[in-house]
């Protein structure tokens, strides 16, 4: 269906909108994230409080927001899941991390920076983490899980 093009409208948030012969310009409905592209409804809740954007979209502006407080929180729970020992504040963290772009180069792919656990037993305490890299850290744990500390050599007495 061609559309014939009678004028763009600008709205009162800024946006252009089509006007065309067929049809008015579209609007939001009422209750919608206003965040570019998310399609999610806003909850009742969130209508009263006046708020525009789903609690997911609100989620990702605070983590860009609050890098370190949303980094520490994410750690915090991940260690708590897999009942981890935790006791890092943002101080300590900041003071690991140093210079070494962590917040911004975190990650799970190659030239990605992860933060190490030096002796996994003891936990995110400070003085056992360290920053390394994907490919380092990928390493360090495949040596960690095959070294045979006592290797069997039982098959030898039967020679």
């Amino acid at each position: 269906m061609r559309r014939e093009i009678k004028s763009i409208v600008i709205d009162s948030l800024g946006k252009a909108h089509l006007n065309c012969a067929n049809n008015a310009p579209q609007k939001r409905a009422r209750g919608k994230c206003v965040t570019a592209h998310c399609r999610n409804y806003l909850p009742a809740s969130a209508i009263q409080n006046h708020n525009k954007h789903c609690s997911k979209c609100m989620m990702r502006i605070w983590r860009i927001n609050s890098g370190l407080k949303a980094t520490l929180a994410r750690l915090r729970e991940r260690a708590r899941e897999r009942a981890i020992p935790f006791s890092l504040t943002e101080q300590q963290l900041l003071e690991v991390i140093g210079d070494s772009n962590y917040l911004i180069l975190k990650g799970r792919v190659r030239g990605m920076l992860h933060l190490d656990r030096i002796i996994p037993a003891k936990g995110y305490v400070m003085g056992n983490v360290q920053v390394l890299s994907v490919t380092e850290n990928t390493a360090k744990g495949a040596v960690e899980k095959h070294i045979d500390p006592e290797p069997n050599l039982d098959w030898l007495d039967e020679f």
